[in-house]
């Protein structure tokens, strides 16, 4: 496979055992505990981790930045991008089917090596790709036939006015081939400038995002996050360039992310307040609005956040105070909530209490620490997403638009 050359030359083969332990690491600090990678990769994978082996030199030079060494999901989502374009310009076939295949075999490798929500990430990154070159190539080939009817009227008008001598009458055969080559070449460019264009798509959605807090942050207001999120972080910088508000973020435990939150909104001189999570409904009352980032976004116009999000949600709730999620579009999923297993996982319990401290009791009692909060639709006013903000019963209509007619697990 043409892809193998590519994971040799990015380090896949030699290098890429020790690169798989420091990406498994970063992961692992936005996860917590939960297990991320698996062992054993194909050459989609070797070529991924060749690429996320620099995630701190080269997602500066990018504008990608990263949230203290751990892995940027946007950086993780151009990576896999990348190898999902090698694939399609390595595969000699101009059919839809072809390269869609050639597509998901690559994305089916990345997807193993990780859990969610990232593996999910990739999976619908692998159907936006896949229904941009179905478009592609459906409209180069009904473009094609068009243009080619065209021309076989003009020549047989010709030939009926000109006089053909012995010989002189073009080779049916030859035409055809050439036809043929020049097809799949205008193919092929239409499907790489598609390709284009969607890459720049994924790398300006978390800017789209944060252009549009200017429609819903105001001045004076009292803004609640949870946590430390980049998207929520663009958000909120790009909404203090034009006024004065202040954040109160929860911290977030027990990974206590909050506090990156804080000190990052310090830095740029901004009014903000850390708080306990204990203190969310306390709190609520004087709250204009709360902003969350959603990790994955279901077809029901659910959500699923990391711990914490759901407590916050019903208290904006209680005190009729408007909840924004933020999300980019690979994290609008096509799937149910009985669909996502990964909305059980579970933390490991010593990051609440440790395993030394529950010596004299550890028989009698049962530490329970999950990863993900599950948010109904009704508790969600609107999602802002780098297309624009909507309500989540228009959540459907966009995932047709993503991804096709067809909602379904990716991979």
């Amino acid at each position: 496979m043409e892809l193998e050359a590519v994971s040799k030359k990015q380090g896949g083969s030699s290098e890429g055992r020790s690169h798989f332990a420091v990406v498994a690491a970063r992961v692992r600090q936005l996860q917590g505990e939960a297990p991320c990678l698996r062992y054993g990769r194909g050459p989609a994978t070797e070529c991924l981790l060749g690429l996320l082996d620099g995630v701190d030199g080269e997602g500066a030079r990018h504008g990608i930045e990263t949230n203290e060494g751990a892995l940027d999901t946007l950086w993780l989502m151009l990576s896999a991008f990348l190898v999902l374009r090698d694939a399609v310009q390595h595969t000699a076939a101009a059919s839809a089917a072809q390269l869609c295949r050639a597509v998901e075999e690559a994305g089916a490798d990345m997807m193993r090596q990780l859990s969610a929500p990232y593996d999910w990430y990739v999976g619908n990154l692998v159907s936006r790709v896949q229904r941009t070159i179905r478009s592609e190539v459906h409209a180069a080939a009904g473009a094609g036939e068009v243009e080619r009817a065209d021309e076989r009227a003009e020549m047989l008008n010709v030939w009926q006015r000109l006089p053909l001598e012995a010989g002189t009458a073009p080779d049916a055969h030859s035409q055809r081939g050439a036809t043929a080559s020049a097809d799949h070449l205008e193919t092929q460019v239409a499907v790489q400038e598609a390709l284009t264009e969607l890459e720049e798509e994924l790398r300006s959605s978390r800017t789209r995002i944060a252009k549009q807090s200017i429609e819903f942050v105001h001045a004076e207001e009292v803004v609640l996050v949870h946590g430390h999120s980049l998207t929520v972080l663009h958000f909120l910088l790009r909404a203090a360039k034009t006024r004065r508000f202040q954040v109160i973020v929860a911290e977030a435990a027990p990974s206590c992310s909050g506090h990156a939150m804080v000190r990052a909104l310090a830095r740029e001189n901004m009014d903000v307040t850390l708080i306990a999570d204990a203190s969310v409904f306390a709190i609520m009352s004087r709250v204009h609005k709360v902003v969350l980032e959603g990790d994955v976004i279901l077809a029901d116009g659910s959500a699923v956040g990391r711990t914490g999000a759901l407590l916050m949600a019903l208290a904006a709730q209680r005190h009729t105070v408007p909840v924004l999620l933020l999300t980019p579009w690979y994290q609008l999923s096509a799937v149910f909530p009985q669909d996502f297993p990964a909305l059980h996982s579970l933390h490991s319990p010593a990051t609440v209490l440790g395993y030394a401290d529950t010596s004299a009791f550890r028989e009698r009692v049962a530490v329970t620490d999950p990863l993900y909060d599950h948010l109904p639709a009704d508790l969600v006013t609107l999602f802002v997403l780098d297309r624009g903000s909507y309500p989540g019963s228009f959540l459907y209509h966009l995932l047709r638009d993503l991804y096709g007619a067809a909602p379904g697990a990716p991979g």
